[in-house]
């Protein structure tokens, strides 16, 4: 099937009495840019913004806010996606209160801010099959473990151990991920970023505080992963 694109748009107050409360994608790739996802809920199932399967999922430099899902995936449920670039912000579920992918799935350079899941041993993103995560950030969830089947591919910080045996270490060294204290991250609320002429686009980021660990933290690494 052919695919879709969504770009520059904006999802709000959206629900579904299943899965996806704002997007619902079976068997057609999509691919979602520069978009905003607000408020919006599967009142019973899966993706409180966005539900996928049997497809590619792309999400790029989109911003996930206080979606909620009864089930699993706060805010995105997929079976295939990479993510980049993205934020997830107080989003909530049963399990997976960011995001959950139940096949495979990738993330880079995004930040899991205070996503909470409601399930013991719940986790704020992670993957079924397999999943790899770096350079993000991921804090303040509420759930036992920052991350499950998640490959840590580096550069990665988190306030709590992941459910995985991640090589984490005190200190920048080349590579690494790092255990951090929210005070050290220094997350601010939510703001639109139109600093320059390459950040003109629609949504909303967490912005860093002037001390923050998280400022150039790749810069202090030797290579970036290309898997």
């Amino acid at each position: 099937a052919s695919g879709g694109t969504i770009s520059g748009s904006s999802f709000s107050t959206n629900e579904a009495k299943t899965a996806g409360g704002a997007v619902w994608a079976i068997d057609v790739d999509i691919s979602v840019n520069d978009t905003d996802f607000t408020d919006n809920a599967a009142t019973v199932g899966d993706g409180g913004a966005m539900y996928t399967s049997n497809n590619a999922t792309l999400i790029d430099a989109t911003t996930f806010e206080n979606n909620i899902a009864a089930d699993s995936g706060g805010a995105v449920e997929a079976q295939y996606s990479v993510v980049t670039s993205s934020t997830f912000v107080d989003n909530s579920a049963s399990v997976g209160g960011g995001a959950n992918f139940f096949g495979e799935g990738t993330v880079r350079n995004s930040t899991f801010w205070n996503n909470t899941t409601s399930t013991a041993g719940a986790f704020s993103v992670g993957a079924g099959d397999y999943g790899a995560i770096f350079g993000s950030i991921v804090a303040n969830t509420s759930a036992t473990q920052e991350t499950v089947h998640m490959l840590d591919l580096g550069a990665n910080l988190v306030t709590k151990l992941p459910a995985t045996d991640w090589d984490l270490v005190e200190g920048v060294t080349a590579n690494k991920s790092k255990l951090v204290t929210e005070a050290e991250l220094d997350l601010q609320a939510l703001t639109l970023n139109q600093t320059g002429p390459d950040n003109t686009g629609v949504t909303r980021t967490v912005a860093l505080g002037d001390a923050s660990v998280a400022i150039d933290y790749y810069t202090y690494t030797e290579s970036v992963p290309t898997a």
